[in-house]
């Protein structure tokens, strides 16, 4: 698999894990972090890997969320702000499963596509944190933070968007609570 030089990847890891009842990016995962696990991960895609988080992480390279606010747009944002590249790929930390073939299918499919955000949808639900987004979608993203507008569905339908259907619903596992991380450990 070729490495992707014009576009950066942004693993997004600055929620509060209050479900989980600790950092989730900190939880152990095939022998490492589940940060250092997926960070890489990407790397066998991306030339370019970085952290979206409010606290940094093993030195891992990381964009510094400073906000009060939890939410995922502060780190798109903050990512789309700084990184020097048009597009940018964003993934969860706490979704390992997703195999680097879907990656790749939804980064070609960006490339043959004019859409502002190209993301993920599986039978059950749309994959908006597995996604690519474009610098046009900045000002939008400035208008839903400053109208506290955090709904990502309603920024991303009123970007033009693009759509990876995918019907593996296990692939997009997450571990948001203890027993969802021990299913995933068990296989």
């Amino acid at each position: 698999m070729k490495r992707i030089t014009h576009i950066y990847c942004v693993i997004l890891c600055g929620g509060k894990s209050l479900r989980m009842g600790r950092d989730k990016a900190l939880l152990p995962f095939c022998g490492k972090s589940l940060v250092e696990f997926q960070f890489q991960k990407m790397q066998k895609i991306f030339s370019h890997v970085y952290l979206a988080s409010k606290t940094p992480y093993h030195g891992l390279p990381t964009l510094l969320d400073e906000s009060h606010l939890f939410t995922p747009l502060i780190g798109i944002q903050n990512a789309l702000q700084k990184l020097p590249c048009q597009k940018v790929f964003f993934i969860c930390v706490d979704t390992p499963l997703i195999p680097l073939e879907v990656i790749d299918s939804l980064l070609e499919l960006s490339l043959q596509t004019t859409a502002q955000i190209t993301y993920i949808q599986t039978p059950q639900k749309n994959h908006y944190l597995t996604s690519i987004w474009d610098k046009s979608t900045l000002k939008a993203i400035e208008n839903a933070l400053n109208s506290q507008e955090f709904a990502l569905k309603n920024l991303i339908h009123a970007c033009k968007s693009q759509v990876l259907s995918y019907n593996n619903e296990k692939d997009f596992s997450n571990l948001n609570t203890p027993e969802e991380y021990e299913s995933i450990l068990r296989g």
